[in-house]
C-alpha cells in the first residue's frame, strides 16, 4: 500500500472505533446499560464466578465459554466495569475490521477493500453489538480472522482457518458447521492435507475445553451440551412459527432456566439421573423424531427462517436495535442496514464475482 492509501486506512478505522465509543457513551446512564438481562446477565453472573469464586467450574459447559471466561478475566483485572468492557470490545470490534479489510484487499484490490471496510464500519448491527454485553461480536471477528487466513499465501493458512473457525466455536457453536463444510469442499477438490489442517487446527483451539469438560464433570462434551435443547426448541410440536418460543416446560426462557429445565424434563422422562451429554443426546433425538414425522412442517418453518433471515427487519434477540435507538442518537443516525444496503450489495457482489470463484 502507498503511504496515502495506508492513512485513509488508519482514518476509516479510527473513525470506526469513534462511533462505537460514540454509541457507549451515549448509551451510559440509560436502562441497559448497568443492568444486563437475559444472556448478557448470565454472562455477567458467570464472569464475576469466574474472576472471584472459581475458574473451573463444577460442571460441563451449557453455553459458549469464551465470552464469559474473556469477561471473568476482565473483572479479575480491572474490576466489574461495564463502560471499560464495552470499550475494549469495540477496539476488539475494530480490529476485526481491519482483518475483514485485509483478506478483501488481498483477495481483490485496495478500493474493494476500502468499500467493505466502510460498511462495516457504519453497518449499524456490527456497531450495536460491539457495544453489547453479548458474545455475537467475537463470533464475527472470528470469521474475520478466518477470511484473513483464507486469503494467505502460506503453507500453513489452512491450519489457521481452521484454528480461527475453532476459537469462534467457543463463542458459536454453530460455526464448527462451517469447519466440517470446509474440510468437505477442501477433499472434494483433492486436498486432503488441507483438509486435515482445517480440522487440526479447530481440534487445538477446541481440545482444551473438551478435556476441561471431560475433567471436571467426568463426561464427554465437546464444546457445550445446548445444541439437542436448542434443536428441540425450534423443533417441536409447540413451535410452528419459526420464531423462538420456549417449550412450555421451561419456567422461562432465560439461560438459567433453559439448562435446568431441560434436565430435569429429559430426567423426568427417562425415569433416571442424565449426564449433561445425555440430556443432550435425549433433546436431539427429539427433535430429529419430530422432524422426521413432520417433513412438510419441518421445510415450511425452515423456509418461514429463510424469510425472516433475509428480510429488511433483522429478528432481534436479546436487545432490540429500534427499541434501543430510543436512548442513543447514534443507532438513530442514517447508519448502514441489512436490508438497504448489505443485503444487496452482497447479492450483487456475489453475482458479479462468480465468473471468479476460482481465484477463491
Amino acid at each position: 500500500m502507498t503511504r496515502r492509501e495506508r492513512v485513509a486506512l488508519a482514518a476509516v478505522l479510527a473513525a470506526a472505533f469513534l462511533v462505537r465509543l460514540l454509541l457507549i457513551l451515549s448509551l451510559r446512564g440509560q436502562p441497559y446499560f448497568d443492568t444486563p438481562v437475559v444472556d448478557s446477565a448470565a454472562y455477567d453472573k458467570w464472569g464475576w464466578e469466574i474472576a472471584t469464586r472459581s475458574f473451573w467450574g463444577d460442571r460441563a459447559f451449557y453455553q459458549d465459554p469464551l465470552y464469559p471466561y474473556g469477561l471473568g478475566l476482565f473483572y479479575k483485572l480491572f474490576g466489574r466495569d461495564f463502560l471499560w468492557v464495552r470499550i475494549v470490545q469495540a477496539l476488539i470490534g475494530t480490529a476485526g475490521l481491519w482483518m475483514l479489510f485485509e483478506a478483501v484487499r488481498r483477495f481483490l484490490d485496495y478500493p474493494t477493500a476500502m468499500v467493505a471496510l466502510v460498511l462495516g464500519a457504519l453497518y449499524k448491527t456490527f456497531v450495536f453489538y460491539d457495544a453489547a454485553l453479548l458474545k455475537e461480536f467475537l463470533g464475527v471477528v472470528a470469521v474475520e480472522a478466518a477470511l484473513l487466513a483464507w486469503s494467505l499465501d502460506k503453507a500453513w493458512k489452512w491450519a489457521a482457518f481452521g484454528a480461527a473457525l475453532g476459537v469462534g466455536a467457543l463463542v458459536r457453536a454453530n460455526l464448527l458447521a462451517l469447519v466440517l463444510l470446509t474440510a468437505l469442499l477442501l477433499l472434494i477438490q483433492k486436498q486432503r492435507k488441507s483438509a486435515g489442517l482445517v480440522l487440526a487446527g479447530a481440534l487445538a483451539c477446541i481440545a482444551p475445553v473438551t478435556i476441561r469438560n471431560a475433567v471436571v464433570a467426568h463426561d464427554f462434551v465437546l464444546t457445550t451440551s445446548q445444541f439437542g435443547p436448542n434443536l428441540y426448541t425450534g423443533n417441536n410440536p409447540e413451535n410452528t412459527t419459526g420464531r423462538y418460543r420456549p417449550p412450555s416446560f421451561l419456567e422461562a426462557g432465560g439461560p438459567e432456566f433453559e439448562e435446568i429445565g431441560f434436565r430435569k424434563e429429559a430426567e423426568r422422562l427417562q425415569g433416571r439421573p442424565l449426564r449433561a451429554s445425555e440430556v443432550d443426546a435425549f433433546w436431539r433425538g427429539r427433535a430429529l423424531e419430530y422432524i422426521a414425522a413432520n417433513p412438510g412442517t419441518f421445510v415450511g418453518v425452515t423456509f418461514r427462517r429463510l424469510l425472516m433471515l433475509t428480510n429488511t427487519f433483522e429478528v432481534p434477540d436479546n436487545y432490540n436495535i429500534p427499541f434501543m435507538a430510543r436512548f442513543s442518537w447514534v443507532l438513530r443516525a442514517p447508519l448502514f442496514t441489512f436490508g438497504l444496503f448489505v443485503a444487496p450489495l452482497a447479492a450483487a457482489g456475489m453475482l458479479l464475482g462468480w465468473p471468479e470463484r476460482r481465484r477463491f
